[in-house]
């Protein structure tokens, strides 16, 4: 593998451990040969991993159904991708555009990077070169479920080409029959007939708080939009979401219990009540401090 190659593939694997409880993704990563310092708060996934040989990366990529691809250039990356936030790819017509711009800028302020076609694509550019780029370096994809859906090739082929990779596909149902078909079928659909642009959003932020192939990459970028909640109940909007999530490493969950130090907004005694059941389910424990130095107690020359 090439550089690139080789951290895409470690980008990929790490946030399916890091969803795993730590007992769990140590024993995966003791089991592929990762290097462990011995001491649980010392260790990330990412760095443990990045340690690792190909053949063993390639191995655990394998095991954990992760699909190996060539690698897209970070420029492309960063082009197609135009904000930072967990990359969700939004499929549908073309005639549905407003209201899926609308979802993705709500989305956005929840931490998921939305890639709408119209959108993101360049003028000057190949747009079937961008959407392939775009399908390949998402981490999950939300179908806009229109009575039309059906009728696109392109709309079918992007949910395939995501099922494909392994990822998770939430069907978004606008009418009471346009259930999921094929193999979109064993993914249960979401019933947002009635729902707005930012209510729709949050059920897709819900879905990829509940599913564990997602949890791992959204937690740290959810948790940055915690941190610089706008207000109180969007705050608590966010803390909902956190709650559902069934591991949260050290270090996010410290910045989760010290984000009202840095925002006012978050004092709020509900959000003050999410901290501390997070705390609880995750057995929180603060961060070692360096002990004061005692030699300096007395007088010391």
């Amino acid at each position: 593998m090439n550089r690139g190659e080789r951290l895409n593939l470690i980008l990929s694997i790490a946030p399916r451990l890091e969803a795993m409880p730590w007992d769990q993704y140590d024993l995966v990563l003791r089991t592929y040969e990762m290097p462990n310092s011995g001491f649980r708060n010392d260790d990330t996934v990412s760095g443990r991993l990045s340690e690792g040989a190909d053949e063993d990366l390639l191995e655990l990529a394998e095991y954990l159904d992760i699909a190996t691809s060539p690698a897209v250039p970070e420029r492309v990356q960063a082009r197609i991708w135009t904000a930072d936030g967990f990359r969700l790819f939004l499929t549908h017509r073309d005639e549905e555009r407003i209201l899926v711009a609308d979802v993705k800028a709500d989305l956005d302020r929840m931490g998921v990077c939305g890639f709408v076609a119209h959108e993101n694509i360049q003028p000057t550019r190949e747009w079937r070169e961008e959407i392939e780029m775009a399908l390949r370096t998402s981490e999950a994809l939300a179908a806009f479920l229109h009575p039309t859906f059906h009728e696109s090739p392109w709309t079918d082929h992007e949910v395939g080409f995501a099922l494909g990779r392994g990822l998770l596909v939430i069907p978004l149902m606008f009418e009471p029959d346009l259930l999921p078909y094929g193999l979109m079928e064993k993914y249960q659909g979401a019933d947002v007939r009635r729902l707005d642009s930012l209510k729709i959003a949050g059920e897709i932020l819900t879905r990829l708080a509940l599913h564990e192939r997602t949890q791992g990459a959204l937690t740290p970028h959810v948790i940055g939009r915690f941190e610089r909640s706008p207000g109180a109940n969007f705050g608590m909007a966010l803390m909902k979401r956190l709650l559902m999530l069934e591991s949260i490493a050290p270090d996010l969950l410290h910045r989760i219990v010290s984000a009202p130090e840095t925002n006012t907004k978050l004092s709020d005694p509900r959000i003050q009540e999410g901290i501390d059941a997070l705390k609880t389910k995750h057995h929180y424990a603060p961060p070692n401090r360096t002990a004061p130095d005692d030699r300096y107690d007395e007088e010391p020359f």
